[in-house]
This record gives structure tokens, C-alpha cells and sequence, in this order.
């Protein structure tokens, strides 16, 4: 219903991105993802062609650092705050910085995403093998989609980027920004680390390290906004009061605010768009019109029903409705005719469409805050993230 999409999307996807949006803007205004951002371009620089040579650089580190948080959209906000200004620094415009975020995050073959785990028992697999099926079985096509990913950005990026200059393109930000001396910002270099506490907590907190202490996204990133004052505090003793350092850490309120009211009203209507279109029932008809209908050789319906899985979530803004609609009539027309072929539908089904459907969707979480801190519409992102996450699909 209207009133529980409303409450479930306040209370999910559009709380977590706001309280990281919230902390971005209070490591902004401490000048702290300056100076990381700084340090890391330095040492890049040396490279030729640097701001390329990051970019692939950032698509196999986005993977793995994507397997401590388990939210896509809260990662991509967490990269707006050390990635993106890095890639800035090294003369990426903020449309093409935007767009490699986006074709970096939805790779979802991991050895502790739980969808891939609930796909398996679908297929007839003990999810308890995750690991083992990923070190063999979907790592080596990860591979392939960072190949796929990297070739398709570099060459697109760069057709695209001229064609948005000549047009004069009122959304791509090609103002140069020099890479300062990191002493001019008159910060400590230590505060380079506090960008990266609610990644670090975030990882801490979760299985992948122990079992003891679990910390959500918004309690690892409320627990950072909290280190990362009281570190300020002590850094600028002799400068501020604590009544002014308190004042100082208002901006995180502040950013918290203006996101409900712009970010998360869009992440809302999102996904309250994508609940109307599931409640109609329009894609089971659909499904159910191509399984009982058309007659084809099983390797073009495992292909056919991949592509229907990224346009899926494309219109619906989530992996959900391809994962509980498409995966067990999938699951069930490979046991039921060539059960052989589970292992190959499997990985076809739980990681091949999902980049490349969350890339080109008008409604995902990952988009629409993409667009938001952007502001350009949804529409000029697409076209930057469509061809490169279409090309990792194709190749893996």
C-alpha cells in the first residue's frame, strides 16, 4: 500500500543513504575527503593517462570492497565521499566519475550475497557451497565483466565527452581542478582515514569478520559521525571551544535535511513506483506469456530470460522481482529438462543481468541518487552507464 511504501522506504534505502550523505557533507566541511582525496591523486598522477588508469583501478576495487557493505546504494553513497573527488582531482568530469560508480556497484557475484545463496536452493544447490561455486564458478566471469566494463567506459566515456563539449552540455562539469597542496588546507594528514570509518565499521561490524557484533550501515555510519567529531575535537584544541566544535558538527544535520527533502524523496517514489507496477501483476503475465507460448531451444530461453531480468529490474528498480519471478521458472525449466545445465543457468541467473539492469534503470536507488547529487536527469546518466555495463554482460 501506499502508507507501508512510504514507511518501509524511510525507514530503509532513503535512512541509510541520508545519514552517509550526512556524514559526506561533515567530511567535506572538516576538508578531510579533501586531503584524502589529495594524497591518493598525488600517487597517481605519476601514472600516464592517470585518470583511465584509475578508472580501471576503481572497478576491481569497488567489487571487492562492495562485499563488506551490503547495501549498493549506501556503498555508492560512501564512494561520493573518497572515490569520486579522487577521480575529479585526476581530471575525470563529474558526469563520467558518476557514471563509473554506477557500472562499478552492481556486480553481485560475491561468496556472501544472500540472494545468490536463496538462488542456489532454487537450482537444487546447498547454499552452504557459496564460496566454493564463486571461487570457481562466478569469479572467473567477474574477470570477464571487468573487462567488458573497462573497455566499454574508457571508449565511450571519451566519445561522449566530446560530443557533450561540442554540444556545450549544460551537465558535464569539465572545470579543471588542480591538485592542491595538501598543506594549504591546514588539516592534519591523519584526517585522511575519517572518510573511510563507516566503510571500516561497516566491515568490522559485519559476518566477514566476526560474529559477535553486528552493526547496521546507519549505526556503523552514526558511530563514525561520532569518532570523527570527538577526533576534531581533540585535533583543534587549542583553536576551538567545544560549543564551536558542536556548532561545526551541525553540517551533518544540515545534509541530513536537505537529503530527506531531495535524495530520499526520490528513492521513495522509486520504489513506490516499483511496488505499483509489481501489485498490477504485468510482469507474471508477461512471464507466463513467454514460458507457455514460445517454444525454444534452451540455450535462447536462458539467454532470452537473462535479458528479460535486466530489463526486470530495470523497470522496477530492483533485483528483487527477478530474483522471487524469473529465477524458479528458470530453475524449474532447467531441472525439468536439462538438469545439467543448473550450474550454467545459476550463474547466468544470479549475477550476469543485474549490472546492466540497475545501470539502465530510471528508478533504482543507485540511480536516482547518482542523478540527485548530480543534478542531471536520470536520462544523461543512463546513456553513460548503458553501453559499458551492456558490454560486462556480454563478455561475462
Amino acid at each position: 500500500s501506499f502508507d507501508e511504501t512510504w514507511k518501509s522506504g524511510f525507514t530503509g534505502n532513503a535512512l541509510i543513504v541520508i545519514c552517509i550523505v550526512g556524514y559526506v557533507g561533515y567530511m567535506n566541511h572538516l576538508k578531510a575527503s579533501n586531503i584524502f582525496a589529495i594524497l591518493v591523486a598525488k600517487q597517481l598522477l605519476r601514472f600516464k593517462n592517470a585518470k583511465w588508469v584509475a578508472g580501471v583501478v576503481a572497478i576491481v576495487l569497488i567489487y571487492w570492497m562492495s562485499m563488506g557493505v551490503p547495501s549498493g546504494v549506501a556503498f555508492l553513497a560512501l564512494l561520493y565521499g573518497t572515490l569520486y573527488p579522487v577521480l575529479r582531482y585526476l581530471g575525470m568530469n563529474g558526469l563520467t566519475a558518476s557514471s563509473l560508480l554506477i557500472c562499478s556497484t552492481g556486480i553481485f557475484a560475491t561468496p556472501n550475497n544472500a540472494f545468490g545463496m536463496t538462488q542456489m536452493e532454487m537450482f537444487g544447490m546447498d547454499p552452504a557451497s557459496m564460496p566454493q561455486v564463486w571461487a570457481k564458478n562466478l569469479f572467473p566471469l567477474v574477470i570477464f565483466m571487468w573487462i567488458g566494463i573497462a573497455v566499454g567506459f574508457i571508449v565511450w566515456s571519451k566519445i561522449q565527452d566530446k560530443l557533450d563539449e561540442k554540444k556545450h552540455s549544460p551537465y558535464i562539469h569539465n572545470d579543471p581542478i588542480p591538485v592542491p597542496d595538501p598543506k594549504e588546507l591546514g588539516v592534519p594528514y591523519y584526517y585522511a582515514i575519517l572518510p573511510l570509518l563507516p566503510l571500516i565499521f561497516i566491515i568490522c561490524g559485519s559476518s566477514l569478520v566476526q560474529q559477535q557484533v553486528t552493526l547496521s550501515i546507519v549505526a556503523a555510519t552514526v558511530l563514525a559521525f561520532v569518532v570523527a567529531f570527538v577526533v576534531r575535537y581533540l585535533s583543534a584544541l587549542r583553536k576551538m571551544s567545544f560549543q564551536e566544535a558542536v556548532e561545526e558538527s551541525h553540517t551533518f544535520f544540515k545534509e541530513v535535511g536537505g537529503a530527506v527533502g531531495y535524495i530520499g524523496m526520490l528513492i521513495v517514489c522509486g520504489m513506490f513506483f516499483s511496488g505499483t507496477l509489481t501489485a498490477f501483476g504485468g510482469f507474471n503475465i508477461i512471464t507466463n506469456f513467454l514460458l507457455n507460448n514460445l517454444k525454444m531451444p534452451l540455450a535462447a530461453f536462458l539467454m532470452i530470460f537473462t535479458l528479460i531480468s535486466a530489463l526486470m529490474y530495470c523497470v522496477s528498480g530492483s533485483n528483487s522481482l527477478s530474483i522471487f519471478a524469473i529465477t524458479p521458472l528458470v530453475a524449474q525449466t532447467v531441472l525439468e529438462t536439462q538438469p545439467e545445465w543448473a550450474m550454467l543457468a545459476f550463474c547466468l541467473m544470479s549475477m550476469t543481468y543485474g549490472n546492466f539492469g540497475a545501470a539502465i534503470s530510471p528508478i533504482s536507488s543507485g540511480n536516482l541518487l547518482v542523478a540527485g547529487s548530480e543534478k542531471v536527469p536520470v536520462n544523461a546518466l543512463i546513456k553513460r552507464t548503458a553501453v559499458p555495463t551492456f558490454l560486462g554482460m556480454l563478455f561475462s
